[in-house]
């Protein structure tokens, strides 16, 4: 919705200039617009998207930006156990 994108796109623009971080998880990634948004933002960092929802999680896979899609519970999230 135009709302989650204000807010996610809000969220980008308030990351610090000097912030390079290796791993950014978007948990709820949906069809993963963000999270590919993301990897296209920051090339050096390994993005991953989760989601619950398999036929959302499958349209996030056709996406060709390289990002990790696990498929997970935003409420079971650990980077520990869902790394691979």
């Amino acid at each position: 919705s135009a709302a989650e994108d204000r807010i996610a796109f809000d969220l980008l623009l308030q990351m610090p200039g000097g912030f390079e971080p290796s791993d950014i998880w978007v948990l709820g990634c949906g069809t993963g617009a963000h999270a590919a948004l993301l990897a296209r933002r920051r090339p050096d960092a390994m993005v991953h998207g989760l989601e619950a929802h398999e036929a959302l999680l499958n349209q996030a896979r056709a996406r060709p930006e390289r990002v990790d899609w696990v498929s997970g519970e935003a409420e079971d999230f650990s980077p520990a156990i869902l790394r691979t």
